[in-house]
């Protein structure tokens, strides 16, 4: 502008410069909202020690300062937030719920088809190893291959006890039918709290992994297969 004085230009020039700038909005698990705009912010004592959620924005800061969008931006969002521990109220065979996405907006096909990849790569060279357990059906996968063995070989080892104790038929139908389905409930609360400890996204860090857990999940595994090869093992002896 004509008007404009060398000051008022260094004063808007900076005001743009400023403005494009990449804003982070972190929501800790306590669901504390803190946001910032500079490499430092995560260094920071504000930012979350257990982070729920982050969101990042190449849009807002200029809306919010210059009241424009650019042609070409990006925004992503990391979902942290784990399933609940054990999870009755949603059906196993759903996939785990998480809301981690990206979109970007260009009027640059060149810039849009880099950007997309860039970020496409990013989640993909992040996917954790067991991403399989959140995907849809695998429950119903699991079920038959593990649950329901499961289930028959809990059955066999009442089956042992029954057979030296003196127990009306029926009842002991019924307690055989019983030890079945508690198991196949065993296996759906053990699948549960598998995807509690396995979580679709995670953070690289000892705060977000449940170490402890981890430990105790393997120790409930062990114990499982110990048992059923020693089973399998005795049977394949007494036929012999």
């Amino acid at each position: 502008m004509a008007s404009e004085t060398d000051d008022d230009f260094d004063a808007r020039r900076q005001k743009v410069h400023s403005a494009f700038v990449t804003s982070v909005t972190a929501t800790g698990l306590n669901d504390e909202v803190v946001t910032g705009n500079s490499e430092d912010f995560f260094d920071s004592s504000s930012f979350p020690d257990h982070l729920k959620s982050i969101f990042f924005s190449t849009q807002t800061v200029p809306q919010a300062v210059l009241n424009f969008m650019p042609p070409c931006n990006v925004i992503a969002f990391l979902d942290f937030s784990r399933p609940p521990f054990l999870d009755f109220a949603r059906l196993p065979t759903l996939p785990t719920p998480n809301e981690s996405n990206f979109a970007i907006a260009a009027d640059d096909e060149s810039w849009f088809a880099a950007t997309k990849t860039r970020l496409s790569q990013f989640f993909a060279d992040r996917r954790t190893s067991t991403n399989w357990l959140h995907q849809a059906a695998i429950y119903d996968i699991l079920l038959i291959l593990i649950g329901v063995p499961i289930g028959i070989w809990a059955a066999y080892r009442v089956g042992g006890l029954l057979n030296t104790a003196r127990i009306p038929q029926i009842v002991s139908a019924a307690l055989y039918i019983y030890v079945f389905v508690f198991a196949l409930f065993v296996f759906r609360v053990l699948f549960s709290y598998s995807r509690w400890v396995f979580p679709k996204v995670e953070l690289d860090s000892e705060l977000a992994s449940p170490l402890r857990h981890r430990g105790i999940w393997g120790a409930i595994l062990i114990g499982l297969v110990v048992s059923l090869l020693y089973d399998i093992l005795n049977g394949r002896m007494f036929w012999n």
